[in-house]
């Protein structure tokens, strides 16, 4: 399996987990703040 390939999926991964989690903290700021 290429390697590229594999980076591409990670790299998805790591976008979508960063996402969530600026949505979660843009929450946590409005609660707080």
């Amino acid at each position: 399996m290429p390697h590229h390939c594999i980076y591409l999926i990670i790299l998805l991964l790591y976008g979508s987990a960063y996402q969530a989690l600026l949505f979660y903290n843009h929450d946590l700021f409005d609660i707080l703040y």
